[in-house]
């Protein structure tokens, strides 16, 4: 298992920072979080990265798209969807607010949990407000804007687990239902407790489930 590494993908408007708390957890293998910044589409963001079929490609939110565009690319050993979906719309009024160069509040406090740590959510609110709204705006864009992500999740030929938190108050309802419809032998696991920022809400228990699918799949990756 120690010959795999793990290539963390980033959601919208953010960084390789988001991971920040998860990569240490990760320590059986070699850990690389990209930078997604580069490219205007997911088809542009996805073809940027370099990875082979001993990778795993994790990808939060916006990256679970990169990481089910990219498999029609290449072939990486697993995926692993961390607060994702197919299908990622993003409403027009947070657009317009990003395009505008303000990021909405109303958005930034759904992403997290009701009770999520107060001290994580002050860090958090220097690393988003301190941010690009330019950037944020061409991310959330790509997301709205792409369409593939149901034709790759159901060609997809490598394992892939589903990674919710309890509290996830940005993806669409009834998320895990849909996905299961279209892919059956995908797996899920819930963090309880945790918001739309699983990896930084509940990193220890998403390592934990990370690391304890690996475990269980090492005969098929």
């Amino acid at each position: 298992m120690k010959a795999y590494n793990l290539m963390l993908l980033h959601g919208a408007g953010g960084t390789p920072s988001k991971w920040r708390r998860l990569t240490p957890k990760l320590e059986p293998f070699h850990v690389r979080a990209a930078d997604l910044s580069q490219g205007t589409s997911i088809q542009e963001k996805s073809a940027a990265l370099t990875f082979d079929d001993k990778t795993v490609l994790i990808g939060h939110s916006m990256g679970s798209l990169c990481a089910l565009e990219a498999t029609s690319i290449r072939h990486p050993a697993a995926v692993i969807i961390v607060a994702g979906h197919p299908e990622l719309p993003v409403h027009e009024h947070v657009l317009k607010k990003l395009k505008a160069g303000t990021y909405p509040a109303g958005l930034f406090h759904a992403s997290y949990a009701k009770h999520v740590d107060e001290e994580l959510l002050e860090e958090e609110k220097v690393d988003t407000y301190g941010g690009s709204p330019k950037q944020a705006y061409i991310d959330f864009k790509a997301c709205t804007d792409y369409s593939s992500g149901w034709s790759r999740l159901e060609q997809l030929k490598v394992p892939v687990l589903f990674i919710y938190g309890s509290e996830d108050r940005l993806l669409p309802e009834h998320a895990e239902e849909k996905v299961l419809g279209v892919k059956p032998d995908a797996d899920v696991k819930v963090i309880e407790g945790s918001g739309h920022y699983v990896m930084l809400e509940k990193p220890d228990e998403t390592a934990e489930a990370i690391l304890s699918w690996l475990q269980e799949r090492k005969e098929l990756i």
